[in-house]
């Protein structure tokens, strides 16, 4: 069976910027097609949009983009969570899942070195980073940056996940071998936050079912965004730092039972 490779995007009011990012994706779609030999389904998972977004995936359905929708917004999430249930339920086991941000702000151009790295490194989770040598960001504001710096010094202090540095950024390639584990492990409660946040712990989680993690440079092109930012930045910042709390004690947890389980079978 041909490997396949799915292009997910949540959307929520993306009216501005989805027909230029869909227009790139299929661009690479054609290359990524061409170089690896497999299979390629875009499907965007409209979240609620009040603005035209809806229409214009429907419009694009004539490209191959398929559009699974939700009546009213429910976050990020749960936005998320669509996502990888339609890659656990839909995909096989050595398929491929790249999420990206519906802004535009995100070069589809980097699926290519995602699944490069991933065939050569055989790790679960790429990650396009903004914090490996070669990244770089154009046309984000300062406080915005400063805030991501902060989030990635009190991540790597509290998470600690090897060779991870940036755990928010929404550009990442997931194996289907790693989202199936991960949801076995932790089934509806795989995903428990709706806002941003969510990325941290889908990340932390599948870690903690046994990812092995890499990551790519890449460029972040704030400046093509031509939509308003839906983070509302103090909430998504504060929540952040409960959910980081939250979840190491759960990982905690779940080390001290496989301890407790190796001690018993002494």
């Amino acid at each position: 069976m041909r490997e396949k490779l799915f292009i997910g995007l949540p959307c929520y009011n993306e009216e501005k910027d989805i027909n230029t990012l869909l227009d790139r994706i299929l661009k690479v779609k054609q290359k990524v097609q061409e170089k690896f030999n497999i299979d390629v389904e875009i499907f965007c998972v409209n979240d609620g949009s009040k603005d035209n977004t809806e229409k214009i995936i429907i419009d694009r359905e004539k490209d191959g983009v398929k559009l699974i929708n939700h009546d009213v917004n429910k976050g990020l999430g749960e936005a998320m969570r669509t996502i990888l249930m339609h890659f656990i339920n839909q995909g096989n086991e050595n398929d491929y899942l790249v999420v990206m941000d519906s802004d535009n702000t995100h070069n589809p151009q980097y699926i290519i070195d995602m699944i490069e790295k991933q065939k050569q490194e055989k790790e679960h989770i790429i990650i396009a980073s903004r914090y490996q040598k070669g990244a770089t960001i154009t046309g984000l504001k300062k406080h915005r940056i400063l805030l991501s710096d902060f989030a990635k010094i009190w991540y790597n202090i509290m998470l600690k996940i090897p060779n991870v540095k940036d755990y928010t950024c929404g550009y990442r390639l997931y194996t289907h071998e790693i989202a199936t584990k991960t949801y076995k492990k932790y089934g509806e409660n795989v995903i428990t936050q709706s806002s941003f946040a969510c990325m941290m712990e889908i990340l932390y989680k599948m870690y903690l079912s046994g990812a092995i993690i890499g990551e790519i440079p890449f460029k972040l092109e704030y400046n093509l965004k031509e939509g308003t930012s839906k983070m509302k930045i103090i909430k998504t910042s504060i929540n952040s730092i409960i959910t980081t709390v939250k979840i190491k004690k759960q990982g905690a947890k779940s080390k001290w039972k496989k301890l407790k389980k190796f001690y018993h079978m002494l």
